[in-house]
């Protein structure tokens, strides 16, 4: 295991040392950069921390525009669920839309981005607890369902070189879980990521010489 660690990093280094020298870099068209993540959650109206592993990546149409996907996976709530009555079972997320990049300053590039989608969720009871949002709490899991979001985010890029980048996004999603009446659920819900990216070039050379 240390092994790898060690060839991991000195892939990490000889990737940046190799770029190192330009300073002039910025993003062009046609690349994909990709990324996997951990991420963590704020549940607005259930006051819960969840907890994300996932993966997105940017299609740079220009250096202004990119078509953006995301997929992430629920893997458990990191707070005490019995405030809100109710468990949260599953959550996960297709997101996609575009993003708008404002990269003016040779490697770093902040954006916004628009990204609608959908959430697989699932709630389930808390066992005898009668105390939450709602009165009686469940008293059998809910129906696996899809329910449409709308999202919003915030984040910024920064490129070490043609290879790598280092990132930080604030994400904001909008939506509802529709079901009974018992089982509306707000979805609202903000998102905080940070990484390691990858760069990849695609019809031409990822990262070009500002003239």
């Amino acid at each position: 295991m240390d092994k790898k660690l060690i060839v991991l990093l000195f892939v990490l280094i000889q990737g940046i040392a190799a770029n190192a020298q330009d300073d002039n870099t910025f993003v062009k068209k046609h690349i994909l950069r990709t990324q996997g993540n951990l991420s963590l959650g704020y549940m607005v109206k259930q006051k819960t921390v969840p907890a994300y592993i996932g993966g997105d990546f940017d299609f740079f149409f220009d250096e202004k525009v990119s078509f953006y996907g995301e997929g992430s996976f629920f893997v458990t709530n990191t707070s005490d669920e019995a405030s809100v009555g109710y468990k949260i079972k599953h959550n996960h997320a297709i997101l996609s839309g575009i993003n708008i990049h404002f990269t003016k300053q040779k490697r770093f590039d902040p954006y916004i981005g628009i990204n609608p989608g959908i959430m697989l969720s699932q709630f389930g009871p808390m066992g005898d607890i009668n105390i939450g949002l709602y009165n009686p709490p469940f008293t059998q899991n809910t129906k696996l369902g899809v329910s449409p979001v709308f999202s919003t985010a915030v984040g910024a890029n920064y490129y070490v070189g043609s290879i790598f980048n280092f990132f930080v996004r604030v994400r904001y999603i909008q939506g509802q879980f529709f079901g009974t009446s018992m089982e509306r659920i707000p979805l609202s819900e903000f998102r905080f990521s940070a990484g390691l990216g990858w760069n990849w070039n695609f019809i031409q050379k990822a990262v070009a010489k500002r003239k």
